[in-house]
């Protein structure tokens, strides 16, 4: 093979295993085969343009163009023709499928779905490391450079993975880059000229095969400590660019940065520690949720915010605005509340209680109309600390019962696409079945009774696409917090009630100075409802096991009335949480809503701390099978027992931290141990028994037997560690040399292994024209 082409495939290769990086992105895999169908479309073209006379700059340039007619191909619908023009139609069909992707990345968390603009944005990644790993490999011959692009590949998918890419996803990459540096070091000898040695039948052949061998089993190691290094130390992180507790800001550099709420909150609360959010004084009689953001907009995936105006006159500090839909009816108290963040929530959305009408807070905030979510201009969470007045709202259930239609500018608020809707209705019929409600609002108390009193509170979601993971999830009656919120304000919707779905905390835990703290495992999810009159009032259809009693002004007449589950709820059930939402609220699926807390156990390094053990336990067995296998092979063979008794000698010596000479006689090898030794007579006398056995199996015409060898070296062997420390002693009874050296062969096997193949695959070359 010639050394362009060993390159060219080197870096598709390269690229190829690069790709795989991606593969905990996606919840489905459909992007690997065109991925790398466009890593070889890349390795054919460039192929193709170096053997052409031209300038080498137009080798990637080509490379592109190729590819943007592959892409134009995939995005064009119908496409007849082998050529597709970048017109302007087809290029704003390929742009509209990139708009999609990069949408649907606002809208998903990893893992996403194989949704066709995703797919696009993928390849199209995939595609641009191919063109330039293969000029940096091939078309400009800078090879060491392309561990660059590599190590980008690794960085990107790892740092929008929750706890970071798993540590075996480096060593695909790791081991492309070698694949490279061996590939390039063939050819740098290969230059050097002919060889000394002879030729074959069709010319010199440079045998490099020793090369190879030392190349590969190089970079095999530093992959082994790259992958093995950080999972031992507990100051590294778990794995190559995992997650780790050190440095940034907070406790432990564990900061929570939120810029979008759907999709950020899922990455980054999504923590094994529970850290503290944080803590606030209040006041009221009891504490309210504490929400950050509503979502107001189904697309029929997932639950969003919609697109709001906040303009500077919404500033925070010029007051807020009433509550919409609240009039004067409806009983209230007035609540002070002082906040204090700490660095470990880094938002852009102010936790707040609802409906809050003042906040004495610098910088700039600014609130929206629609929700009185308070949104950052040029200020984030972290540090914060601010004073706010609010209302705490107890509505009756008469006002409720009596509300009137929705204004409406609420009409979008009521949307529920069509197949949902085909899945909604089946719940609603299933909720209400053997009931009468007289209202819309008694229709949603049944449904929040159903979800209560029926289903159960259960982290263990799988995921899927929206309508059928919401038809899982109502089938199942098994779920998290943000499926119970979303499902319902969805059911609310299609019984006429405007509905959205809030994101935010419990109210935590108190502690002993009055405050109370909120942590991570806090975070939380409910539905809130639109009654005329009254406003956005919360229901909570999540279990009692979550979140304690419902809302008072949501039970059923005859029912407990108790108080709002932030107090019923209480201290207890607050600590004793163990799961952390995410904002990105994909209806009734698994890639939404509240997930497990994820286990902090440190695998990476168990495994390696087991496999040691292991090897520390095989070895007394694997040197016990070796000596008898020693001794069985020898058959009662006098020339082969006295070989096998002189190396069991030789190990009973290093054992003993002596000194083996290999260049001495047997005579002279009894001779200085017995000396340096100073073994006692009877061992002695056994040590020279070994030594004439060796001799006259070495050097004598004929050979008969000479006592009993093994007992010989027994008692020798005996001697040597009995002048010994304990210490040497146990180390030769539970790592001796004939084990230790019986498993390095066996972990030699797999290098062999590869060298067999390597050998072959050079035979195989050798014998074909074209790959010479």
């Amino acid at each position: 093979m010639s050394a362009p082409v060993r390159m060219t495939v080197a870096a598709a290769m390269a690229t190829a295993l690069a790709a795989l990086t991606l593969w905990p992105v996606f919840a489905t895999q459909p992007w690997l085969v065109p991925a790398w169908a466009a890593i070889g479309l890349v390795a054919g073209t460039g192929w193709v343009l170096r053997r052409l006379p031209v300038p080498r700059i137009l080798v990637p340039l080509g490379q592109l163009i190729v590819l943007l007619e592959a892409f134009l191909l995939s995005a064009v619908p119908d496409a007849m023709a082998w050529l597709v023009l970048p017109t302007p139609g087809a290029l704003a069909a390929l742009g509209e499928r990139v708009g999609d992707g990069f949408a649907a990345m606002a809208h998903y968390a990893p893992p996403v779905p194989a949704e066709p603009g995703l797919v696009v944005l993928a390849c199209g990644g995939i595609a641009a490391l191919a063109v330039a790993v293969d000029s940096l490999a091939v078309t400009w011959p800078l090879v060491p450079w392309t561990g660059l692009p590599l190590l980008a590949a690794y960085a990107v998918p790892a740092a929008v993975i929750r706890g970071g890419l798993p540590w075996f996803l480096f060593i695909p990459i790791a081991a492309g880059y070698v694949v490279l540096l061996v590939a390039e070091g063939h050819g740098r000898v290969a230059r050097w000229g002919r060889p000394v040695g002879g030729t074959e039948r069709r010319g010199p052949v440079l045998h490099t095969a020793a090369l190879t061998t030392t190349g590969r089993r190089v970079g095999s190691a530093v992959i082994a400590l790259a992958v093995v290094v950080p999972a031992v130390l507990p100051a590294l992180p778990e794995g190559v660019f995992g997650t780790g507790s050190g440095g940034g800001g907070g406790p432990g550099g564990r900061v929570i940065s939120t810029d979008n709420p759907i999709v950020d909150l899922r990455r980054d609360l999504v923590r094994p520690d529970n850290v503290e959010i944080l803590r606030f004084r209040t006041n009221a009689d009891r504490p309210e949720y504490i929400r950050l953001v509503a979502l107001d907009d189904y697309d029929g995936r997932l639950w969003k915010a919609s697109r709001r105006a906040v303009p500077e006159e919404q500033r925070v500090d010029n007051g807020l605005p009433e509550a919409p839909g609240l009039t004067d009816e409806v009983p209230r108290t007035e609540a002070r509340t002082q906040f204090q963040i700490s660095d470990s929530l880094d938002v852009r959305w102010l936790p707040l209680t609802y409906p809050t009408t003042a906040i004495d807070i610098g910088g700039d905030w600014r609130y929206d109309r629609g929700t009185l979510d308070v949104v950052g201009s040029d200020r984030r969470t972290a540090g914060e600390r601010y004073l706010t007045t609010s209302l705490v709202l107890t509505p009756t259930v008469e006002s409720l019962q009596q509300a009137g239609d929705p204004p409406s500018d609420l009409a979008p608020l009521l949307a529920v696409p069509r197949d949902t809707g085909r899945v909604i209705d089946g719940a609603l019929a299933d909720a209400l079945r053997g009931k009468n409600p007289a209202s819309k609002y008694e229709a949603a108390v049944d449904v929040q009774g159903w979800f209560r009193d029926t289903f159960t509170y259960s982290t263990a979601r799988r995921a899927g696409n929206s309508d059928s993971a919401l038809s899982s999830f109502l089938a199942d009656q098994s779920g998290y917090c943000e499926q119970f919120a979303a499902t319902m304000a969805l059911m609310a919707r299609q019984l006429g009630i405007p509905a959205r779905v809030a994101v935010g905390f419990l109210p935590g835990t108190q502690a002993s100075t009055g405050e109370w703290v909120v942590r991570a495992n806090d975070a939380h999810a409910w539905p809130e409802l639109y009654f005329e009159g009254v406003g956005w009032v919360r229901f909570e259809p999540t279990p009692p096991n979550r979140t304690g009693n419902a809302p008072a002004w949501t039970t059923p007449v005859g029912a407990p009335t108790g108080v709002s589950s932030a107090a019923a709820s209480g201290p207890e059930s607050s600590r004793s949480r163990s799961v952390i939402p995410q904002a990105g609220l994909n209806a009734g699926t698994g890639s939404g809503g509240e997930v497990q807390a994820v286990d902090s156990t440190p695998w990476g390094r168990i495994a390696v701390a087991a496999t040691v053990l292991l090897a520390v336990a095989l070895t007394p067995a694997l040197g016990m099978l070796a000596r008898r296998r020693r001794w069985r092979h020898a058959d009662g063979s006098p020339v082969a027992e006295a070989e096998v008794a002189w190396a069991e000698l030789r190990d009973a010596v290093r054992d003993g931290r002596g000194t083996w000479d290999p260049a001495r006689t047997p005579r002279g090898t009894a001779a200085a141990l017995g000396s340096q030794a100073r073994l006692p007579t009877a061992a002695r006398a056994a040590l020279v028994r070994i030594a004439a056995a060796v001799e006259h199996a070495r050097y004598a015409p004929s050979t008969t037997q000479v006592g009993d060898l093994r007992q010989d070296v027994a008692v020798v062997r005996e001697a040597l560690l009995a002048r010994q420390p304990e210490r040497v002693r146990w180390q030769a009874r539970l790592l001796p040399v004939a084990g230790r050296d019986l498993l390095a062969r066996i972990v030699g096997l797999g290098g062999s292994a590869l060298d067999a193949a390597s050998m072959a695959g050079y035979r195989v070359r050798q014998r074909l024209p074209f790959a010479r």
